[in-house]
């Protein structure tokens, strides 16, 4: 079998332009019903409640989209959002900086762990599995300001993690086009794997 080739920010970004106009929409409709939801009930404030209601909100309104109409989503504890498009999995995560794009750390998930690595590279844990095996794991990050509005989503091309020392290298990040500026996907970020400034540049990451 071939070797699959890492797709440029730009490529990635141009195929997944279908869908990610309405995760955009879905993330902000998410933060809204949730802000209602502590507003009207007055709960105290608890980060990881109110990324799971994020979540159960974003992922009712994307199965509601004609664009995700074939999808099937993946089941995940506390709502995650996990999906196939393109043959490419897709998980949706908060970011772990407010300040810059950033992988959270996976901890002792299995299951996260394998998804910083590309397929390509792990070939084992699909032989098994009856569904044809994604060829391309990618993730898209969110996150909410101070004030519950969603902030930039970035799209990120994992590349490798290391169990020992915990450190998550990247192929790339490159900012999402926000649907309501009507912004174009950026262009070719090069072979390089390197982004351009404007993009935070996120390559070669580390986390702790």
């Amino acid at each position: 079998m071939a070797k699959q080739r890492i797709p440029t920010p730009q490529k990635a970004l141009e195929i997944l332009s279908p869908i990610t106009p309405e995760i955009y929409r879905a993330l902000e409709y998410g933060g809204s019903k949730t802000r209602e939801y502590f507003d009207k009930e007055r709960v105290e404030y608890d980060g990881s409640a109110y990324a799971m209601l994020v979540r159960v909100h974003a992922k009712h309104y994307l199965k509601q989209r004609p664009e995700f109409a074939t999808l099937v989503f993946d089941k995940y504890s506390m709502c995650g959002i996990s999906f196939l498009f393109n043959n490419w999995k897709c998980r949706l995560w908060k970011s772990a900086d407010h300040r810059a794009p950033k992988l959270p750390h996976p901890g002792h998930s299995t299951r996260k762990q394998l998804f910083y690595v590309q397929p390509e590279q792990l070939g084992f844990p699909w032989k098994k599995k009856k569904r044809s095996a994604p060829n391309l794991h990618l993730v898209i990050l969110w996150n909410l300001d101070k004030k519950g509005n969603l902030e930039t989503l970035w799209l990120v091309c994992p590349k490798y993690f290391n169990q020992e020392t915990g450190e998550i290298k990247i192929h790339w990040c490159a900012e999402i086009p926000n649907p309501i500026f009507g912004v174009q996907a950026p262009p070719s970020a090069g072979p390089a794997p390197a982004l351009p400034l404007e993009r935070k540049r996120m390559d070669e990451a580390k986390e702790g």
